[in-house]
């Protein structure tokens, strides 16, 4: 499933650089859940401990870390830092088991504290 996410990113991206140069960053950058997508995965969540399903489980932290990587891809785009932060938190990602935790909570609480709109507030 994480690899027909990154193939599905890396096409998009492609797409992007054809038809509309720089937009895929964009959009990649403002990438968050909703409330509702958010209520939906804790639902099929619940329902897959329920009945005894834990490929559901696995599907569920697809898009709260895909949305936890934008984030980071966010808040590095809005602060300006260097690309090597990226290519650090890549490394940790692949290496440590913690990163990719905190990386789904960071998804998770900024659905309720939207991070990526309190930094730019305060870029102004």
């Amino acid at each position: 499933m994480l690899a027909a996410t990154a193939c599905l990113a890396l096409a998009r991206s492609w797409q992007s650089g054809l038809y509309n140069p720089g937009g895929f960053r964009d959009e990649f950058h403002a990438f968050r859940l909703s409330l509702r997508e958010i209520l939906v995965l804790a639902a099929c969540g619940i329902l897959g401990v329920l009945l005894n399903v834990p490929a559901v489980l696995l599907l569920v932290w697809i898009p709260l870390l895909v949305a936890g990587i934008a984030l980071v891809h966010g808040y590095i785009g809005l602060k300006g830092m260097s690309g090597l932060w990226l290519i650090g938190i890549y490394f940790l990602l692949l290496t440590t088991w913690p990163t990719i935790l905190i990386l789904l909570l960071l998804a998770l609480t900024d659905v309720f504290a939207d991070f990526r709109a309190r930094l730019a507030g305060s870029h102004r």
